[in-house]
């Protein structure tokens, strides 16, 4: 016999363009305000920038001829440039990652 339970907990999911604007992540606030007042325990799923998915492909396949540089270049400049729009701080431990991305060791052949 099984029985069922009702669950308090409802997943968001945002990316792409509804996480790329501080105008979209305004409303991503107020859906999450609004689960909450509807006495829900938001998860929030948080994916890719809008245009950061196909950034991410490029930067692969550039690797491979080693002209990755200008690419890892556009992906970093787009968060930076979201997080100042939302007046975030960028602190040490987000350019450590991008920092220490290119000295990653590289796989033998």
């Amino acid at each position: 016999m099984t029985s069922h339970t009702e669950s308090n907990w409802v997943v968001l999911k945002f990316g792409g363009t509804s996480v790329s604007s501080v105008s979209n992540w305004k409303n991503v606030a107020g859906v999450v305000k609004a689960r909450l007042v509807e006495g829900l325990h938001p998860v929030i799923v948080h994916s890719a920038l809008s245009g950061i998915t196909d950034r991410l492909e490029q930067l692969l396949a550039k690797a491979l001829t080693g002209e990755w540089e200008p690419v890892m270049d556009q992906i970093e400049r787009r968060h930076l440039d979201l997080a100042r729009d939302l007046g975030i701080h960028i602190d040490a431990e987000f350019d450590r990652h991008f920092t220490d991305l290119p000295a990653a060791p590289k796989a033998s052949t």
